[in-house]
């Protein structure tokens, strides 16, 4: 009978030692797991804009700007341009995993009969945005076949307008 609790007691030691093991490794995968997705959160996060942003400035160093801007070019009707939030994250997105551009620019236009989107917009200016084209090449945006004809030709990173422009 004691033979029988010896071999018994030394089966479930190591039964016991199996189990534990296999929980300490499946504790252990999960924990890595969470660790991931605490990174990639965090990952996504900064790039979503909820991370540290340089370049902020104080809303009477913007006022103050703006007020420059108007003195100095008072022919100039627009105040501002106002683009949908949604618009610009899907544009920088495009941007980053189609194109795997590291900047955009923000250019500076001015609507003439050919390009307002609304007659009103005629003679007032505007800004717009594009990136540069890193898949293959290192370069400008536009390629040397890129005419700007066809917004969806692959041959450039697209451009983003239609922003709102107000008096």
């Amino acid at each position: 009978m004691k033979k029988f609790t010896f071999i018994g007691s030394f089966l479930t030691l190591a039964c016991v030692t199996c189990f534990l093991i296999i929980g300490c490794k499946k504790e252990q995968a999960s924990l890595d797991q969470k660790n991931q997705d605490a990174a990639e959160n965090t990952n996504i996060s900064s790039s979503m804009g909820t991370g540290a942003i340089v370049g902020l400035i104080s809303r009477d160093h913007a006022d103050n700007m703006s007020e420059a801007f108007a003195r100095k070019f008072p022919e100039v009707g627009t105040k501002y341009v106002g683009y949908s939030t949604k618009n610009l994250i899907s544009y920088l997105n495009t941007l980053l995993v189609k194109y795997k551009s590291d900047s955009v620019f923000v250019n500076f236009g001015y609507y003439t009969k050919e390009t307002a989107p609304q007659k009103d917009y005629i003679g007032r200016s505007t800004i717009f945005f594009m990136g540069k084209d890193m898949r293959a090449r290192r370069g400008n945006v536009r390629s040397m076949g890129d005419t700007g004809d066809d917004p969806n030709a692959d041959d450039g990173s697209n451009y983003l307008n239609q922003g709102h422009a107000f008096p």
